[in-house]
């Protein structure tokens, strides 16, 4: 089975330790800032039994996986987006799930497409955007919180800041 990673931000990045380390599965990525050893798009697409998506959501990316996309990919393969729905093109994702293109869509964040939430529970798992937010998660955001907060007065910035143009730096 070949797992396919679209994005390689921080979410990805963590999926393929987990998935490569940890099980063993034979895993590909690519990004679209050039990473060494990325894979090219058409590959993931055509070769993953299992995609997942997880890119920032913009104007950019807004409908990233789109027909083109999904008639590449697969007959049967699992789309897996923890990251935004608007990644997905829903008319193109109702289309694929109803073809067999995509056998399952899992989606964190509200679908606007009734006939992909007549799909919940068979063919499509969606969750309300909170998949973040477990016991661990919470206290390791509160610690990053704090951490933030003590190297911005200490050192002028901190790894997670937002805007930039407060930094002292």
């Amino acid at each position: 089975m070949k797992i396919g990673l679209i994005g390689y931000g921080k979410i990805n990045r963590h999926v393929h330790k987990i998935l490569a380390d940890g099980f063993g599965a034979d895993v590909q990525f690519w990004n679209r800032t050039p990473t060494d050893g990325g894979t090219e798009l058409g590959t993931i697409l055509s070769e993953s039994d299992i995609i997942f998506v997880a890119m920032t959501g913009n104007a950019g990316t807004k409908n990233f996986i789109d027909a083109a996309k999904i008639a590449k990919m697969k007959n049967g393969v699992i789309l897996i987006n923890p990251a935004r729905p608007l990644l997905v093109d829903e008319d193109a994702m109702l289309c694929a799930l109803k073809s067999g293109r995509v056998s399952t869509y899992a989606v964190d964040g509200k679908l606007e497409h009734a006939g992909l939430m007549e799909m919940c529970g068979d063919k499509v798992i969606c969750t309300p955007h909170i998949a973040a937010r477990t016991t661990d998660a919470w206290g390791k955001t509160d610690i990053m919180a704090f951490k933030n907060i003590v190297d911005f007065f200490e050192t002028g910035t901190s790894e997670n800041i937002v805007n930039k143009v407060i930094s002292k730096k």
